[in-house]
């Protein structure tokens, strides 16, 4: 019962064995490596920064693969992306794909920007006249995930991108805001009981 409760309030339960972050990262070694900006301009930082995007989505851009894929949300990650696809790709071989409910902004907002900027778009309405939850494919797929993360929203992202890897190029922003430090609170917490409840509190997948 105690795992049915975690997962209706977190959108998954605690006992995953794999809590590794799955990258090797050196966050102390970028750091020591990169140059100071201490004295840059506001105005400096971002031209800098500009090029670094621009030189990054240059370096990783296979001009051998047919389709870009881009998942958009109401965020600026998705939308950051799409710039830099569209610096190195003809908007044929570029295709969005968003999700969600009608009215919600993550619906509502990609639809704009692939009208302003004319690129291919699929959305999907996730109300329950239009969209079918497969109970047998959710319960393998929530079975098959070895970190806790909420399983609806990594299902619906697991569709998207289970197309032929050997045709098209995936681009996420997932982890832009938090690489970024958006999971970190604006509030100091004192104890660690005040810590535990703010997480539960920030954590809330469902009403």
């Amino acid at each position: 019962m105690n795992d049915i409760y975690q997962f209706l309030h977190f959108g998954y339960t605690f006992d995953y064995q794999n809590l590794d972050f799955p990258w090797d990262f050196d966050i102390e070694k970028e750091i020591t490596h990169s140059p100071d900006y201490s004295n840059y301009s506001y105005k400096k930082l971002t031209e800098e920064g500009v090029e670094i995007m621009r030189k990054i989505f240059h370096d990783l851009s296979d001009k051998n693969k047919e389709i870009q894929i881009i998942p958009l949300s109401g965020g600026l990650d998705s939308r950051a992306i799409l710039g830099g696809v569209l610096d190195n790709f003809s908007k044929e071989k570029i295709q969005t794909v968003s999700y969600g409910i009608p009215g919600a902004l993550d619906f509502e907002i990609p639809k704009k920007i692939v009208k302003k900027f004319d690129v291919g778009h699929c959305a999907i309405d996730l109300l329950p006249k239009n969209f079918e939850w497969e109970e047998k494919e959710l319960v393998f797929f929530a079975k098959k995930m070895d970190n806790g993360i909420p399983v609806f929203d990594s299902y619906i992202n697991h569709l998207i991108f289970s197309s032929p890897k050997d045709k098209y190029v995936y681009w996420s922003g997932f982890l832009g805001g938090e690489l970024m430090g958006a999971h970190f609170l604006y509030y100091k917490n004192d104890d660690w009981k005040t810590a535990v409840d703010s997480f539960i509190e920030k954590s809330k997948h469902s009403e």
